[in-house]
């Protein structure tokens, strides 16, 4: 009897099983700046672009993945309106080449030192 009982079950379709919420995904067009800026940004936070995108639209922070204390994200905070200010100065062609070189080489220097500082967190 067990083995009619077993026969009679239902078999599952291939593929995988069907979720109950589908996310729909989106295409989005960014000038080379802003995906330079994303690209830096998932870089330095270890999160994908995806998530970053998601994560800005849901109002969420786009703090590192790792768990600082409270005084390491504030610096990091810094770090980041740093960068943002050297962009803006090596950006503007209000600002002669020579000053738009060092704000560059800056700008350089603080993101591998916020690279490093994300990798050793992470370890």
């Amino acid at each position: 009897m067990a083995d009619a009982d077993a026969s009679e079950k239902k078999k599952r379709k291939p593929g995988r099983r069907p979720q109950a919420v589908h996310a729909k995904s989106l295409t989005i067009t960014l000038p080379p700046e802003d995906m330079e800026r994303l690209r830096v940004q998932a870089m330095v936070t270890g999160h994908h672009r995806s998530e970053l995108l998601r994560r800005a639209w849901q109002g969420l922070p786009l703090t590192p993945k790792v768990k600082w204390n409270v005084q390491a994200v504030e610096f990091y905070k810094e770090m980041v309106k740093l960068v943002a200010h050297l962009e803006t100065i090596a950006e503007t062609e209000q600002f002669e080449p020579a000053v738009q070189q060092q704000a560059k080489a800056a700008l350089d220097q603080v993101q591998q030192f916020m690279h490093t500082l994300n990798e050793g967190a992470t370890q």
